[in-house]
C-alpha cells in the first residue's frame, strides 16, 4: 500500500489498524514532504490511535547548520510536540553518502576533497536491525545515537577508495570555510562512544569494487 506525504493521499488507509510507524521518508521538497508531510502523518496517526511512531534521524543535526539537517531537526521537533507516543533514533550516514561524494568529486579535473572531514559510516542493515529491536518496545523518546564501527577522516577514506579502484590519482585538500564544514571537521556528525555494526568502509568498498583490487 502506498501513501503520499506531500499531499496526504492514502495516509489514512496506510495507517489503519497500525500500531507502530517507522518514519524514514524524505524527499527533494523538504518543506512539503519532510516537514509538512510529517505533520500530516502525525495528525492521521493520532486520529487512528497509533501507539508508537519511531522517527529515523541523523547524528549531529542539532550542531551542524546544514539545510537538510535543519529540516530533519524541525521534523524531530514536530514529532516531540505531537500527541503520538514517539521515539527518535539518530544514526550516522550510510556508506553510500561518502561514496557518492567521492564519485562526484572524482569527475573533476582536479580531485579536490575536504580531507579533514570526519565520517562514521554505518551499515543500513545494522540500523534496520536496531530499529526492529525498538519497534517491539514502548516509545522511548530520544534513543541513544548509533554510528558505524569506525570514525575516519574523509582523506583516509579517499585513499583506501582509490586503492581498491586501482587508481593512483593525486588527492588535493579542499579547504571549506563556514559553520557547516567546521561541524564536519569537528566530528559533530559522529558518535564514537556508541559504535554499532561491523561493516567497515574498507569492507564495504571491497564488496563494491572487489574485482578492481590490484594485486
Amino acid at each position: 500500500m502506498q501513501a503520499n506525504l506531500s499531499d496526504g493521499s492514502g495516509l489514512s488507509a496506510a495507517v489503519h489498524d497500525v500500531d507502530v510507524i517507522v518514519h524514514a521518508a524524505t524527499g527533494s521538497n523538504l518543506r512539503r514532504i519532510d516537514i509538512e508531510g510529517t505533520e500530516r502523518l502525525l495528525a492521521v496517526a493520532q486520529a487512528v490511535g497509533v501507539q508508537h511512531l519511531l522517527f529515523v534521524s541523523i547524528v549531529g543535526i542539532d550542531k551542524i547548520p546544514f539545510v537538510y539537517y535543519k529540516a530533519k531537526l524541525e521534523v524531530e521537533q514536530s514529532v516531540q510536540a505531537g500527541q503520538v507516543p514517539w521515539s527518535i533514533l539518530r544514526a550516522t550516514q550510510f556508506h553510500t553518502l561518502p561514496h557518492f561524494l567521492l564519485k562526484t568529486l572524482h569527475r573533476s579535473p582536479l580531485f579536490l576533497v575536504p580531507t579533514d572531514f570526519q565520517v562514521q559510516p554505518i551499515d543500513p542493515h545494522a540500523v534496520a536491525e536496531h530499529i526492529m529491536e525498538q519497534v517491539g518496545q514502548k516509545a522511548g523518546g530520544m534513543l541513544a545515537d548509533i554510528g558505524g564501527p569506525e570514525v575516519l577522516t574523509l582523506g583516509a577514506m579517499t585513499q583506501s577508495w582509490l586503492a581498491i579502484r586501482g587508481s593512483k590519482r593525486k588527492v588535493l585538500h579542499l579547504p571549506i570555510p563556514g559553520a557547516v564544514a567546521r561541524g564536519f571537521r569537528r566530528g559533530y556528525n559522529t558518535v564514537p562512544q556508541n559504535k554499532y555494526g561491523q561493516l567497515t568502509w574498507q569492507q564495504w568498498s571491497e564488496e563494491r569494487y572487489g574485482d578492481m583490487v590490484m594485486s
